[in-house]
């Protein structure tokens, strides 16, 4: 929750009691713990101020509900809506530790107005965008500033200068350090301050001491301007930003496509001017490289593949067909995850690298059946139609044994399966469907590739 920058240490606590008392009788609740003055983040990052406040919730464990985390999460939404002076996001703890926000848009540019400007376009335009919860944004209302400007012609005829000015009112507002005090291994400073008082009307009455010993009023030798400064200004890469964060139901909206659609809802919509960039920070950062890492391990595997067959097959054909079967796999992982209602994710992309080396254990049964009859000397045509054949039964047991192996982790229900069951079903929907249309598709394939060879004299 944050609170207007206002807020005193005591208000804020006594709105942390309020919400807790909105969130009382919550199903499957155990534990409450409210922490006032600072808001944990990812990777053990924080961001600290008296108008910041954070309620965590401790739910029994999966095996001992029957209500899932997002229904408890819109239930919590559902009774800190409308919650009077504050901005409340609601969000589970990320498995690095800390609390996550999958969307993070950062747009980059000059000029503090234009980006703040951009950001609140994208955040009312996102806010229309099904699936994107408690979107928010940094852009935040300036903290009053008094800037007091001397006049210097003034000064120069008073025989002044400035410096005298600006310590006489350090020493008003903050104090000045006249000294140390020892005691023992510590130190502690003396400082020098005048009596406070309340208002900032104390600013333009303040009286400083004239060179003929007469007081000299602060308004006759200064201006006085009151403006706004702002409480934060963030930067990366030596620009300055303006971020939007957003939750997300990933029931409706996974977060590759919420990016997909945010970033078209710039390009199209907001319109960014030249100078201006933008980028996703934060979980889609993270995932963004271990998706490129293991695209990148996923090609490796499918060159050692090849090499290794190309080498005891002696042959950069028949490897080549026999990796038909890897988008084969695909498909069925496509349809499966589909299916069950889950997303790619990067556990997901590890089992796809996994089962690339299990799918492709069909095609090298098939063909090294071909090859057995091709020595034979049985026509190429009917060698492969035989080889599929003769094959069928080691193949239907190779997938069933290895479907039926994964399928408990793909049902798995217990604590911490929801990042296990999705490489359960990518990986039992590919090798089952990877394992009947090898039977298909590979005979029909062979058979197109070797036709000109099949019409002229035996290879």
């Amino acid at each position: 929750m944050e609170f207007p920058t206002r807020y005193e240490l005591a208000e804020t606590l006594r709105r942390v009691q309020e919400a807790e008392a909105r969130l009382e009788g919550l199903p499957e609740l155990h534990h409450v713990l409210s922490s006032v003055g600072k808001v944990e983040a990812i990777l053990g990052q924080s961001s600290e101020g008296v108008y910041l406040a954070q309620i965590l919730l401790k739910f029994s464990e999966r095996t001992e509900r029957e209500i899932t985390i997002d229904d408890i999460m819109d239930q919590v939404r559902a009774r800190m809506e409308g919650f009077p002076d504050a901005i409340v996001g609601v969000s589970r703890p990320s498995m690095i530790g800390g609390q996550a926000t999958p969307v993070e848009l950062e747009i980059s540019g000059e000029r503090l107005d234009t980006l703040d400007a951009l950001v609140l376009k994208a955040h009312q335009f996102s806010e229309a965008m099904p699936g994107i919860l408690d979107p928010d944004t940094s852009v935040r209302a300036g903290k009053p500033e008094i800037r007091i400007l001397p006049r210097r012609a003034v000064l120069s005829d008073l025989g002044m200068s400035a410096v005298p000015l600006g310590m006489a009112l350090r020493a008003n507002l903050e104090g000045i350090k006249a000294g140390t005090y020892k005691r023992g291994a510590r130190s502690y400073d003396i400082v020098v301050k005048l009596a406070e008082q309340q208002g900032k009307d104390q600013v333009r009455e303040f009286q400083l001491p004239g060179t003929d010993g007469h007081p000299l009023v602060l308004t006759n030798v200064s201006r006085i301007v009151e403006t706004e400064m702002p409480i934060q200004i963030i930067r990366k890469d030596k620009r300055r930003l303006a971020k939007l964060y957003a939750q997300l139901d990933e029931r409706r909206l996974p977060l590759g496509t919420a990016v997909s659609q945010i970033s078209a809802l710039l390009d199209d919509q907001v319109g960014l001017p030249p100078g201006y960039d933008y980028a996703f920070a934060g979980t889609y950062e993270f995932m963004a490289e271990g998706q490129a890492g293991l695209g990148e391990a996923g090609l490796l595997s499918i060159v050692l593949v090849v090499l290794t067959l190309a080498a005891i097959l002696e042959s950069f054909r028949q490897p080549a067909i026999i990796l038909v079967t890897i988008p084969l796999a695909l498909i069925g992982t496509t349809w499966a995850l589909a299916f069950a209602g889950e997303s790619f994710s990067i556990f997901v992309i590890m089992g796809i690298v996994m089962m690339m080396g299990i799918v492709v254990n069909n095609a090298i049964l098939i063909m090294d059946q071909f090859n057995t009859h091709v020595q034979q000397g049985i026509p190429r045509h009917k060698a492969m139609i035989a080889a599929a054949c003769e094959r069928f039964r080691p193949i239907v047991m190779i997938t069933l044994a290895a479907v039926l192996g994964m399928l408990p982790l793909a049902l798995g229900s217990g604590i911490g399966a929801e990042m296990r069951t999705g490489v359960g079903i990518a990986s039992a929907g590919g090798i089952l469907v990877s394992g009947v249309l090898t039977l298909i598709v590979m005979p029909i394939l062979y058979d197109l590739c070797t036709r000109k060879m099949a019409e002229g004299p035996p290879a």
